[in-house]
């Protein structure tokens, strides 16, 4: 054979023919899926009878490759119907587990010991006594006493008659101590004037212990306004028995006798005489108004300004004073024109008095006044009026007289021997004694007696 040599015939192109007619379909494969990303599985198609029929499945792989693009996102499809609701199933109840084991029990805690707890009855302090006695659970404390409310915090009632009860003046201790938190504290002692008294209705009722003696107190404003206390009352204690001793002192004779007292029943026992007891003279005073001195000052004693005389009349013991004067009671100045002379018997039985500014024409008033209560019946008191008029050449009426007397005794009864004259250049001397028909010692004088002279140089 010989050799083939190619050449290209190059023509004009005809006219497109007709389409033919329709061809059947031929054998071929067809793609199903994949299988594990990496295989192919296809269909045979056979044709048979003029139509193609799937054959044998054939998978093929694996097979590599580049991975192709990303397709297109594909259009949202419609939503489908809801299906119906399936029943429910049947459960089954789990059975319970058993219980477990019980815990080891804890150990023990420590604990502390609480503050002390409030001891009688609790209040609040408050300032205002008004506000103390309607204010349920209040109290007001003062060094003299306190008011507390009928009814206390802890919702008892506690009213006059339970503090009647457990104070009776014998000497029991109330003690308000702080509580809450408050410290400090004020102790009483209820005496025989201590008053419980009551205020208010209740349940706003207080009652009011007065009267009491403060005996400590821890500050002087103990409690402050709105602190806690709390007031615990400690009744008196019994009264102990007699203890021994002696009673019933006297002399007889110049011998001291007594008799003992036996302890713990206070029976008497037998008279003791203890013989004869001489101690020292003692001293001879008086009270105010005895008027008995032994120089400026002091009062007598025992020396012979004042002695017994047993040859008195009738055999009786008569007093007998020597070497004796009375002490001259000054009243003082008066610089008045117009004066008043008040005389106090309790001055003694000599008293002075100065006028030192009487009107020079005698038309001045001289009153005099007695002070009633220091008198007694039988005590007697002199006057001496000094004044200051030594010239009478301006006296207006022509006299020597130099004041009007004028008696200032108006509730009293006085009886004059003669109006008292106050004259130029001389002192005047004025006696009183008080009378009364009884000489029961502090009798009050019912008349009193005034007698009056004048004294001078002699000319």
């Amino acid at each position: 054979m010989g050799g083939t040599a190619e050449f290209a015939i190059s023509g004009f192109t005809g006219g497109v023919g007709n389409t033919g007619e329709t061809g059947v379909t031929g054998t071929g494969f067809t793609f199903q899926g994949m299988s594990g990303g990496q295989h192919i599985i296809f269909r045979e198609i056979v044709y048979t009878s003029g139509a193609g029929v799937l054959g044998a499945t054939f998978e093929a792989g694996p097979i590599f490759g580049p991975t192709g693009a990303s397709g297109g996102t594909g259009a949202t499809g419609a939503t489908g119907a809801t299906g119906a609701t399936g029943a429910t199933g049947a459960g089954v109840t789990g059975a319970t587990g058993a219980t477990g084991a019980t815990g080891a029990t804890g150990a023990t805690g420590v604990g502390e010991l609480g503050p002390a707890g409030a001891v009688g009855f609790m209040y609040q302090e408050n300032k205002s006594v008004t506000d103390a006695q309607t204010t349920i659970g209040a109290i007001n404390a003062t060094p003299s006493g306190i008011t507390a409310n009928f009814q206390y915090i802890g919702g008892n009632t506690f009213s006059r008659s339970n503090y009647e009860s457990i104070i009776r003046g014998a000497g029991e201790y109330i003690y308000l101590l702080g509580a809450s938190g408050n410290t400090g504290h004020r102790i009483y002692r209820a005496n025989t004037d201590v008053v419980i008294s009551e205020f208010g209705v209740a349940p706003t009722q207080a009652t009011r212990i007065s009267g009491l003696t403060e005996i400590s107190t821890s500050d002087t404003n103990f409690p402050t306004a709105g602190a806690y206390v709390s007031v615990l009352v400690v009744p008196a204690g019994l009264t102990g028995p007699t203890g021994a001793g002696f009673t019933g002192a006297t002399l007889d004779d110049g011998n001291l006798k007594l008799r003992p007292i036996l302890g713990g029943t206070g029976a008497l026992g037998a008279t003791l005489d203890l013989g004869r007891v001489v101690g020292p003279t003692g001293s001879i005073t008086g009270h105010t108004g005895n008027y008995l001195f032994v120089d400026q000052i002091n009062g007598t004693s025992g020396s012979t300004a004042l002695h017994y005389d047993f040859d008195g009349r009738g055999g009786t013991g008569l007093a007998k004073l020597d070497l004796y004067r009375e002490k001259i009671f000054n009243i003082g100045t008066n610089s008045q024109l117009s004066p008043n002379i008040t005389i106090n018997a309790h001055n003694g039985p000599i008293q002075r008095v100065n006028l030192t500014s009487l009107d020079p024409a005698g038309t001045s008033d001289v009153t005099f006044n007695l002070n009633a209560a220091s008198w007694n019946t039988g005590q007697g008191v002199t006057v001496i009026i000094e004044h200051n008029i030594s010239d009478g050449s301006s006296i207006a009426d022509g006299t020597d007289r130099v004041a009007n007397w004028i008696d200032g005794n108006t509730s009293l009864t006085t009886r004059y021997s003669a109006a008292p004259t106050l004259r130029v250049g001389r002192e005047t001397l004025i006696y009183v004694v008080g009378y009364a028909s009884s000489d029961a010692p502090g009798q009050e004088p019912t008349t009193y007696y005034i007698t009056s002279q004048t004294f001078g140089p002699l000319s």
